[in-house]
């Protein structure tokens, strides 16, 4: 689909370009085929051997159309790009980084003992287990799944919910 206005550097102003859709709507009489080398092509009943095979390759052409159009409003309509969105909404730490910074403070042995006492009394073993060696230690849930003999759902979910009961704790 093409775009529906751009800016043209020659004239130095705003250009309006039909999109395929409606070129559709402009011309009901023929079938809309976009060339990938060159103008749009309007394919009318007189290429078809009968106005019945004509009649049903335009209602498929235009509900493809009109299902891609949709589509396309939907996403420009309700999505905004990272891009411009300011850093300080997209700069957000993670819990994962703000837990691995605090350790990373030169933590005496008490200090950990703490930490790792108020993980397990909220934590199940295998989910402190995971959590751990995933943050703290930096492997991969493949690796961990691999390990373990489990799939990377398991250990996905199990994590997610050490993440949940941590948050919700609010230890840290």
């Amino acid at each position: 689909m093409s775009q529906v206005c751009h800016f043209c550097m020659e004239g130095n102003f705003l250009k309006y370009q039909q999109s395929d859709f409606e070129k559709i709507l402009k011309n009901k009489g023929a079938i809309v085929y976009p060339a990938a080398n060159g103008p749009t092509v309007f394919l009318n009943a007189k290429f078809f051997d009968s106005q019945d095979e004509f009649a049903f390759w335009k209602s498929i052409s235009d509900e493809d159309y009109r299902i891609r159009e949709t589509a396309e409003r939907r996403e420009r309509t309700h999505t905004v790009p990272i891009s411009d969105l300011p850093e300080e909404l997209t700069a957000v730490q993670s819990a994962e980084s703000a837990l691995i910074a605090r350790l990373d403070v030169s933590l005496d042995q008490e200090q950990l003992r703490t930490i790792l006492s108020k993980l397990r009394s909220i934590l199940t073993e295998r989910q402190l287990r995971r959590y751990w060696l995933c943050v703290v230690c930096g492997h991969s849930r493949k690796e961990l799944a691999a390990q373990e003999g489990v799939s990377s759902t398991a250990v996905v979910k199990s994590i997610r919910q050490a993440k949940s009961r941590i948050d919700a704790s609010g230890i840290f």
